[in-house]
């Protein structure tokens, strides 16, 4: 009996301590390491397929279920929301006038749920299509890539900095070096907030912290952009952060 319970009682430390690990190393960036490879709704192959994806890409990985990895979205994946829960605010950008609104794969009310959008959240419009409208994927779409199409990056190309016991503010760092800058690349959300909302991905996959106005820099969120600014060197943060003046749309 005492050696059924010593059993037990290893095989839940050794499952808790495996998936405590394997939840550690997500989100991060991995590279597609193929042509034509599928994005799909469901961690399955029989699943729809949102987009394809191409030899050289980049992919931010959330999760894995088994040999699947769970990612966001890419900007070119087909994304829709009902028109009727959306207030224009211009031509290309609207603000969700409902609670957790669904984004579905297709303007159709029966086709795959790929993501969430929260009510005031802030969407770039591409089109619109009868009763709703195609958007740039919001923060909150995923997809799933068999693992086997997919390499991981390198840490320091990761998603997140390094998680220190403090991170100064803006405002309290001492930063190293200043200088005025101008970077183009993709505009992602930032998961820890704490110094910014965003970041930008070069093409040669470097990384800037974004300094700026929330809602303008959600509106570019999986889009590419032009950004300018001041560039700060914070203590204790992996990645530089850039004091916006200037944000401009490239797509």
């Amino acid at each position: 009996m005492k050696n059924r319970i010593l059993f037990f009682v290893v095989f839940i430390f050794i499952a808790f301590t495996t998936f405590s690990y394997s939840q550690q190393e997500f989100p991060m960036m991995a590279m597609v390491n193929d042509y034509n490879v599928n994005v799909r709704s469901d961690s399955a192959v029989t699943s729809p397929i949102i987009c394809i994806m191409n030899k050289g890409e980049h992919v931010e990985i959330v999760s894995k279920a088994y040999e699947w990895y769970k990612i966001r979205l890419p900007k070119e994946a087909p994304s829709y929301i009902k028109r009727e829960f959306l207030v224009m605010l211009d031509d290309k950008t609207a603000k969700v006038s409902g609670s957790s609104v669904n984004v579905r794969l297709k303007d159709d009310d029966s086709s795959p749920i790929i993501g969430k959008v929260k009510e005031n959240e802030v969407v770039s419009v591409l089109e619109e299509s009868r009763d709703w409208c195609r958007i740039v994927p919001v923060n909150n779409s995923f997809g799933w890539i068999h693992s086997r199409f997919v390499y991981k990056l390198q840490q320091k190309e990761s998603v997140l900095p390094v998680k220190t016991s403090e991170e100064p503010s803006v405002e309290q760092a001492s930063p190293k070096a200043q200088e005025e800058i101008i970077v183009q690349g993709v505009v992602r959300p930032k998961t820890i907030k704490r110094i910014a909302t965003h970041k930008l991905i070069t093409a040669d996959n470097d990384v800037f912290l974004l300094k700026g106005n929330k809602e303008s820099l959600d509106a570019l969120n999986y889009r590419k952009a032009k950004i300018s600014g001041k560039r700060v060197d914070l203590p204790q943060q992996e990645y530089p952060l850039i004091e916006i003046t200037k944000m401009e749309a490239l797509d």
